[in-house]
């Protein structure tokens, strides 16, 4: 059983505290979570605490939830971590570069808050290699057009 550090960023107790609740009923789920109101309260989670994934509620609006993810894509120490927004319902589009997930917040289980950490986290992963491979091979094919 592989445990999650887990960082849940919103606005609302009560429903951050949902989420926990069914965070907990996942038997295969060993986690240890911060949770996050604003920017302010993040950089402190993130001082003695390294996130592998990243949960945001979209009560926090959508200019915040913005700005929010795009400081987490640059910040050191959550640029790798997936995130997933949480979204109170599916008629507004949220499509913003670093989210790799959406779940509607009525649908949300355990299982499915689970699943997607581990989709998510797979995806990342290969996104990483991905532009690993590719910088790599740009960087051999101008040596060689260079050198010709």
């Amino acid at each position: 059983m592989k445990e999650f550090n887990i960082l849940v960023i919103g606005n609302n107790p009560i429903d951050l505290s949902t989420i926990f609740t069914r965070l907990e009923e996942v038997v295969d789920l060993k986690f240890s979570a911060r949770v996050a109101f604003d920017w302010e309260s993040i950089e402190s989670r993130l001082e003695n605490f390294k996130p592998a994934y990243v949960l945001i509620d979209d009560n926090i609006g959508r200019a915040e939830l913005e700005r929010t993810v795009g400081a987490l894509c640059k910040h050191r120490k959550t640029r790798s971590a997936p995130i997933t927004v949480i979204k109170n319902s599916n008629y507004e589009s949220l499509v913003s570069s670093g989210i790799m997930d959406y779940i509607l917040k009525d649908h949300s289980t355990g299982e499915n808050l689970y699943r997607s950490f581990l989709n998510s986290i797979k995806f990342r992963k290969a996104q990483v290699l991905l532009a690993r491979a590719y910088y790599k091979r740009k960087r051999k094919i101008r040596d060689i057009l260079t050198s010709a």
